[in-house]
């Protein structure tokens, strides 16, 4: 395995241009949360918005969008979708997305929920191929319940990229295997994820692993603590893979240098709080930061 270089990371984040403005750095879509769930894409939103986005738009219930995405990432714009039994209704998500087209990521998952209406959601994204994917939570375990499951989101031929972001439970069940056998193999199971279904797969766990599908090597982060084994640090991830790939740096790259930047706060922020005591929310604190640690232009 090669491990991510910070060589890699600076690379990717070069000095912004002094007449830019907030269109040149991407639009990103955080779609998610559902009854009870929606302080899963405010992290997700608030960490795009601070890796550097230049717009993200949320798509939540109705009932979330004055909530958690207002008091967390009010920067953001908070679009209300109609919801039923607390989850987005599947063909007014649609319709809304569909009438705008203007999106150069979307993530999707976080606090989505999994009834009808969120795979109709997940299935109509997985056929449009002119725009990134980054699947997580909810999104992985609709396509691990799905007839195609994996094969479902191999893309047709020149697609937009998808990345699928599964802990060992979400990959066990996306893999039709158990969790201990997935972290038995992280590096096999990683590989799978990849080659069966298209995607740049990343396992979460002590070690994250990158696996680009066609590619014999996989990477391997070896920064992040215990302490990031809390609720809401994989939505920050999310965002934070969604913000890079929006802002344009090369597909494969994003992903890896998301991973890094991601472990990197949390390291930051486990050595100001200690690992006990860190939030979600301490790693997006963090991501400038980690940003500094691998000397990113502009910082």
């Amino acid at each position: 395995m090669k491990k991510i270089d910070v060589e890699e990371v600076r690379a990717a984040l070069p000095l912004r241009a002094r007449d830019a403005h907030k269109g040149d750095f991407g639009h990103v879509l955080v779609a998610g949360g559902s009854a009870g769930f929606g302080g899963a894409p405010a992290l997700a939103t608030l960490a795009a918005l601070r890796t550097g986005s230049g717009l993200v738009t949320a798509a939540v219930p109705a009932s979330l969008a004055c909530g958690p995405i207002a008091a967390l990432a009010p920067e953001a714009m908070a679009h209300p979708i109609e919801e039923d039994a607390g989850h987005m209704v599947g063909n007014a998500f649609l319709t809304w997305l569909f009438a705008r087209r203007r999106f150069d990521a979307i993530a999707v998952g976080p606090g989505m929920g999994q009834s009808t209406d969120t795979a109709a959601i997940v299935g109509a994204l997985l056929k449009m191929h002119d725009v990134p994917l980054v699947l997580d939570a909810d999104a992985l375990n609709l396509i691990a319940a799905s007839p195609e499951g994996l094969a479902g989101v191999r893309q047709s031929g020149g697609g937009a990229m998808r990345v699928l972001t599964p802990h060992h439970a979400e990959a066990a069940r996306l893999l039709g295997v158990s969790a201990g056998e997935v972290a038995a193999d992280r590096e096999g199971a990683v590989r799978r994820l990849a080659e069966e279904s298209g995607a740049v797969a990343v396992l979460k766990g002590h070690g994250t692993l990158v696996a680009v599908p066609g590619d014999g090597e996989v990477a391997i982060c070896e920064a992040g603590n215990p302490g990031m084994a809390t609720g809401g640090s994989g939505d920050v991830l999310t965002g934070m893979i969604a913000s890079l790939i929006g802002q344009g740096v090369a597909p494969d790259s994003a992903v890896r240098v998301g991973v890094w930047l991601h472990a990197t706060a949390g390291d930051l922020a486990a050595a100001r709080l200690g690992e006990r005591s860190m939030l979600a929310r301490d790693i997006i604190e963090e991501i400038p930061g980690a940003m500094r640690a691998a000397n990113v232009a502009g910082m």
